[in-house]
């Protein structure tokens, strides 16, 4: 629903102009339309704010009042079910269509299968970085400027985050497909893989710009809590890349083989990217973009003036706040290179093993990934949320918004590390059938769940972001990744396997559930909520 017009404040004077008062009267014939009477009964302009809001505002000051410890499915807990269901959806683009050619591409063969590795660890570095620095960086902009009832303040941040995903998302692709030996040999692809890690990288990398445009417009859509629009468009496009692969890849139809699945994931990309530009388009009142690209029109060209949108999109992109953007950027950028350095490592410490265990951390990898987004939700929705009630009621309200948060991260984490250890002999076998390949996976099954039962790290990370804890979070990564990549390298050098590489990622998300739970209950180093 597009925002309404802020409010004018009333002025404090005993009889205040009608215009002053922030009222406006309405009343008797003149209500008909004849015209305004000074003697009309009197409409506060806060509550047209709330009946054109639907009346959210009072709502969520309701939602973020404190509950019984027993009540464990109040308007609040469902208010955050609802939103991480719709944030899991949304955020399943990427994962979603690496997971669908695991399936597909495992058809084609083991060599096939393990050259999508290396490939799945290097688009990992450009979603990563992407989502866990522009996303949040783009969500914490929008949301604060939605929360001020900026719409121009809204305009302006989305710009700034569709622009900068743009520019990223070209300078990636030119490097990738410039240089694709040079870079996937840096993630260890053997000589046997090379040839078809290759080709999917190439064809995978033009998708760069609509990857990351698609991670700025879900951010974007996210911050003014529609989620229904994200989760649609995301869905539809994963739809799509399923369709597309069996007809690219297999010889009953173009015969194209693992460039298939890539030409398959890179159209589907481009679709959603398409469809989320046309929405924030269609919908720019409602985003600000008229009431960006027209103040700063006017005030570099001069009132008054017409021109088209390109015309005015380019006026306004010297005067974007690109130096806030980018350094904020680049703070959270540190955090994901962080993140991805553990993943990175333990990718390559799989295909140091040899093509069995790449192909087996492989199939491992693409359903935590799965998983994992619908605890990453939970970040997206604790940021959301608690900055929302953050800003505009105080920390005590957005404590107790962000501890329904937790509960339900911790709960749902708890639900997924059960749930793939009861079907470990089950799901795998629908990407592998290879039994040496299996026996290997097996064995790394036990940490795997347990990382996954830990992953609930997400929904405190997100309440501390909402909370402007930015600084506490990113300290806390370089302690959290030691110890992971300190476990890596004893486990790999002692000789247990890939059990050994998936204990050093469940150690590390371990790692920063105490770290980032230590800042809700420990007194020495409580944070803002």
């Amino acid at each position: 629903m597009p925002p309404c017009s802020p409010p004018i404040e009333p002025s404090p004077s005993a009889e205040p102009p009608a215009a002053a008062a922030g009222s406006l009267s309405l009343g008797g014939d003149d209500a008909k339309g004849d015209g305004i009477s000074e003697n009309s009964e009197e409409i506060n302009i806060a509550d047209m704010t709330n009946m054109c809001e639907g009346e959210e505002s009072t709502a969520d000051e309701d939602l973020a009042q404190p509950q019984p410890w027993y009540v464990i499915w109040s308007k609040l807990d469902r208010r955050v079910v609802s939103n991480a269901l719709a944030a899991a959806g949304a955020s399943i683009a990427d994962p979603l269509m690496s997971l669908v050619d695991t399936a597909f591409v495992s058809k084609l063969g083991l060599v096939q299968l393990a050259a999508l590795g290396p490939n799945t660890a290097m688009f990992n570095v450009i979603f990563f970085i992407s989502f866990m620095a522009m996303a949040v960086v783009t969500t914490d902009q929008v949301a604060s400027a939605n929360a001020k009832k900026d719409r121009r303040g809204v305009g302006r941040a989305v710009f700034t985050s569709v622009t900068t995903a743009l520019a990223i998302g070209l300078a990636c692709m030119a490097a990738i497909c410039l240089f694709p030996e040079q870079i996937l040999a840096g993630f260890q692809t053997n000589a046997e893989m090379m040839p078809f890690a290759r080709v999917y990288a190439v064809i995978r990398g033009l998708s760069c710009p609509a990857t990351l445009v698609m991670v700025a417009c879900q951010a974007s859509f996210l911050a003014l809590l529609d989620l229904r629009t994200p989760l649609i468009v995301v869905v539809s496009a994963g739809l799509l890349n399923g369709i597309l692969d069996p007809l690219m890849m297999f010889p009953q139809f173009l015969n194209l083989g693992i460039a298939g699945a890539a030409w398959a994931t890179s159209l589907s990309q481009y679709v959603g990217a398409a469809i989320f530009v046309t929405l924030l388009y269609k919908r720019r009142e409602e985003f600000g973009l008229d009431l960006a690209l027209d103040e700063a029109f006017d005030r570099v060209r001069g009132a008054g003036k017409d021109a088209s949108f390109l015309t005015k999109y380019l006026t306004l992109l010297p005067d974007l706040g690109w130096a806030a953007f980018l350094d904020r950027c680049k703070t959270l950028a540190l955090r994901a290179v962080l993140i991805l350095s553990t993943y990175t490592m333990a990718s390559m410490a799989a295909a140091n093993l040899g093509t069995i265990y790449i192909a087996a951390h492989q199939v491992i990898q693409q359903v935590q990934q799965l998983q994992l987004n619908v605890t990453w939700a939970f970040l997206s929705v604790g940021q959301t949320m608690t900055a929302n009630v953050y800003g505009s009621q105080g920390a005590g309200p957005a404590r107790n918004v962000a501890n329904r948060v937790i509960f339900w991260g911790a709960t749902v984490s708890a639900i997924l590390g059960v749930v793939t250890w009861a079907t470990r002999y089950v799901v795998p076998r629908l990407f592998i059938a290879d039994p040496t390949v299996m026996g290997v996976l097996q064995t790394a099954m036990l940490p795997a769940c347990v990382m996954l039962a830990f992953s609930w790290n997400n929904a405190l990370e997100g309440c501390l972001l909402g909370a402007d804890d930015q600084n506490y979070v990113v300290g806390t990564y370089p302690w959290a990744v030691g110890m992971g990549l300190a476990v890596l390298g004893a486990s790999f050098k002692m000789g247990f396997g890939l059990r050994g590489i998936w204990w050093s990622l469940a150690v590390y998300y371990m790692a920063l559930v105490a770290w980032f739970g230590s800042r809700f209950v420990v007194p020495m180093n409580k944070g803002n909520l």
